[in-house]
Formats: structure tokens, C-alpha cells, sequence
């Protein structure tokens, strides 16, 4: 009850490993949150409004669809706000992609951090059983960077649309209940959960 600093995490269903549209979602994703100091959430949350020093979004790409999660941390007092800021972060992205300009960086971004997680023998030899243990195609890795570059602003917007839904999420705060429940009742029934 005495914390200075809400915990949120705000998701839903999300996408297998083995989706077809999760090249799509790579981009539409860091875009969104999963860019750092590149995406529209970073941007709105710390820079613009100073709420967080950090938030972040991505899927979490299993065998079976895993959760599409945002995380954050937030003063108490501003939980609400920073929900706001998500879920109209989320819903704009469905109708504002990113621009070309802004397309470009993210795919150049992408490219360039798939490489990087690449840097060892370790690290090849983990992807390779990723492919097997997957289904995937033999020769993803080869094909992903070339596979990236080719996604277009249509094909991020079709995405947007099909996986994110601002509408459905749940949301879990970790923080003081009296003060986290009047702020997010407004977003639909809130349950407290004592430890």
C-alpha cells in the first residue's frame, strides 16, 4: 500500500512462432513499443508526458499464441493516464501507420538487431533449434532480413488491425488498491487480489 511506483501490464492474445503475419507484426511492433527511443510509446510516455522511464511491447512467440503484452512502470497517480496513453497508442496504429520514413528506420532497426542476435556460435546454434523445434522453414534465417525489407505499410496497417485490440485487454496494476481502483475502473471491473 505504500508504493511510489504502480507496476502495469496491459495485453492480450497474441501470435504464435509459426504465424505467418509475425514478419508484419516485427515491424508493426517496434513501431508501437518494442523500438526503445524508436517507438510511439516511448515517445508518448517519457518523452512527451514524462511518466515512465521506460515501456516496452512485444509477443511473446511460442508454440502456441502467447500473450501481445505493454509493461511499464508509472507514480501511482499516473496509472491511469499511462493506460490511457497505451490503449489510444494501440487503437492509432490501426489507423495511422507508420509513415515511410518512419517504416524505413524500424526495418533498418529490425534487420540490424536479428544480425546482432546472431553474434555467436551460441546463438546460431539456438536459432537453428528454434527452426526445428518450430516447423519453420530451414532457410528463415537466411531469408529474414530480405523477408523484412520487404514489408510495406499495408502490410503493417493489415496487422495493426488483425493484432492489436485496445478494446479487449487486461490489464494487471501492482501497486496501492485503493488508489490503482478508482483509476482503472473506468476501463472495466477491477479485481483486488491481496498478497
Amino acid at each position: 500500500p505504500d508504493l511510489a511506483q504502480a507496476v502495469l501490464a496491459i495485453g492480450h492474445e497474441g501470435i504464435s512462432r509459426r504465424d505467418p503475419e509475425r514478419i508484419a507484426a516485427d515491424p508493426m511492433n517496434t513501431v508501437l513499443g518494442g523500438g526503445g527511443f524508436l517507438s510511439r510509446l516511448m515517445t508518448r510516455v517519457r518523452a512527451d508526458e514524462g511518466l515512465a522511464y521506460s515501456i516496452g511491447s512485444g509477443f511473446a512467440l511460442r508454440w502456441y499464441p502467447g500473450p501481445f503484452l505493454v509493461s511499464t512502470s508509472t507514480r501511482v497517480a499516473e496509472a491511469g493516464r499511462v493506460v490511457e496513453i497505451v490503449l489510444a497508442e494501440m487503437g492509432g496504429m490501426h489507423g495511422k501507420p507508420p509513415s515511410a520514413a518512419e517504416l524505413r528506420l524500424v526495418k533498418s532497426f529490425s534487420a540490424g538487431r536479428f544480425v546482432l542476435g546472431l553474434e555467436t556460435s551460441s546463438a546460431i546454434a539456438g536459432s537453428l533449434v528454434d527452426l526445428d523445434v518450430y516447423g519453420l522453414p530451414p532457410d528463415s534465417l537466411d531469408t529474414y532480413r530480405t523477408r523484412v525489407q520487404a514489408v510495406t505499410q499495408d502490410d503493417v496497417a493489415a496487422a495493426a488491425s488483425r493484432l492489436l485490440h485496445p478494446d479487449r485487454v487486461a490489464i494487471v496494476a501492482v501497486g496501492p488498491a485503493a488508489s490503482l481502483r478508482a483509476q482503472l475502473e473506468r476501463f472495466g471491473a477491477v479485481e483486488v487480489v491481496e498478497p
